[in-house]
């Protein structure tokens, strides 16, 4: 299983703060939470975070893939850990067999004041997909210092959704919740992408106010099509999972990312055990700006200050290995470490 960690800085990832008048506070109210009306002085919501997983449409298997988030600001700090573990179990003679086992971990931590409670909700607008949660009542799950009060599956239309609820006992500085479990099937042909939205929204005392932070993710799980510059998938700063094929199938990936002239790009790649993968850069008139090959399943980097406006390619190589596997990708720039 492959891992990437995304730091998220309180103050350069803010995508939304919004401040309350405390003479409006009676007007807003919490509604994901069952103990009664919530007065919230400000909600944070950080910038969301992207999660890319590629489907190869050429194996009866799907990659294993985590994600883990930090978060560590004044009041608050928290660690999220998103695993996706492929459950070949489950499948079907027309479709890839897409089952999921969704694990997560989540520990958070306040300064002073309690944490009130926690919501993580998954949510996908596909007609077919199940979700069914393995959390309720504390089935595979450990909680320090909280406990489940609610697990829904309210679907609505065409939009599937999963909505765990924990609530702090004993006004907590610290609530961990390990194996927070469900499964996800996919349902769908080897070429859909299905884009799964995660929140967790964390509702806290900070000594003089209730607060809320929600930390989004954006998942997407899609064909392993981005194999020319024409059909390169467009990416922003953050990490990504791909997967690269061995033997006769498909060894390269291509990306994009628009950069503004002056613009400084680090793309650092991270190849699985015993796979030699290289890296490459290109410029928008598709000439090589930069390399990275190093030997074996060393990683490799490349930094780069964008010389015009435009779309940067990024193009991830395999030299040798005969395994499909997955590997990481990360994106950073002087704007967004």
């Amino acid at each position: 299983m492959m891992g990437i960690t995304l730091e998220l800085n309180s103050r350069a990832f803010l995508l939304l703060s919004i401040m309350v008048p405390i003479s409006l506070l009676a007007a807003l109210k919490i509604t994901g939470f069952t103990r009664g009306p919530l007065s919230i002085a400000e909600t944070t919501t950080l910038e969301p975070s992207m999660w890319i997983i590629e489907r190869q449409d050429a194996f009866n298997q799907l990659p294993n893939a985590s994600k883990e988030l930090l978060y560590d600001g004044e009041e608050l700090s928290l660690r999220c850990l998103l695993q996706l573990t492929y459950d070949p179990h489950w499948f079907t003679v027309e479709y890839v067999p897409a089952t999921f086992v969704g694990i997560t971990n989540f520990t958070c931590d306040v300064n002073r004041g309690f944490i009130y409670g926690i919501i993580i909700n998954f949510s996908e607008q596909y007609p077919n997909s199940e979700m069914v949660c393995w959390s309720w009542q504390g089935f595979y799950t450990n909680l320090t210092n909280g406990t489940i009060v609610d697990c829904q599956l309210p679907n609505h239309g065409n939009t599937t959704s999963l909505s765990i609820t924990t609530f702090g006992v004993n006004n907590p500085t610290h609530v961990s919740i390990e194996r927070t479990a469900f499964l996800w099937r996919l349902l769908s042909p080897y070429n859909y992408t299905h884009r799964m939205e995660i929140n967790a929204e964390i509702t806290y005392f900070n000594g003089s106010f209730y607060k809320n932070l929600v930390v989004p993710v954006h998942c997407t799980i899609g064909p392993d099509d981005n194999n020319s510059f024409e059909t390169a998938d467009e990416i922003g700063y953050g990490a990504i999972q791909g997967f690269i094929g061995g033997g006769p199938f498909e060894r390269t990936d291509f990306y994009k990312i628009w950069l503004q002239e002056g613009e400084s790009l680090t793309v650092t790649l991270s190849p699985p055990f015993d796979q030699d993968l290289n890296l490459f850069l290109y410029g928008p008139d598709l000439t090589q700006r930069a390399n990275s090959t190093n030997y074996q399943d060393a990683p490799d980097s490349v930094s780069f200050t964008a010389d015009c406006t435009g779309y940067w390619y990024i193009e991830v190589v395999k030299f040798s290995g005969d395994a499909s596997q997955t590997y990481t990708l990360n994106v950073t720039s002087d704007l967004f470490p």
